[in-house]
């Protein structure tokens, strides 16, 4: 699976709130929160003053490990 586009541009480092992630990914901001709660493929995130946040660089291993999973990979 290829990153999305929109995650080229930015860099690991980057950190992006939970409607922008959403956004980028083409998922839901509530799905999205609930992936993150559960840690589905091991996602991370940060809440800061309930708002959640992801790194960049989770974001793209998230898309890695869930490709990974649902290829069976």
């Amino acid at each position: 699976m290829t990153m999305p586009n929109r995650l080229d541009a930015l860099k690991d480092t980057d950190v992006l709130p939970l409607n922008e992630a959403a956004e980028l990914l083409g998922l839901e901001p509530s799905y999205l929160e609930y992936l993150a709660a559960s840690k589905a493929f091991g996602l991370k995130s940060k809440a800061i003053k309930w708002k959640r946040q992801f790194i960049v660089s989770d974001l793209r291993d998230f898309l890695e490990a869930r490709a990974k999973g649902v290829t069976g990979g």
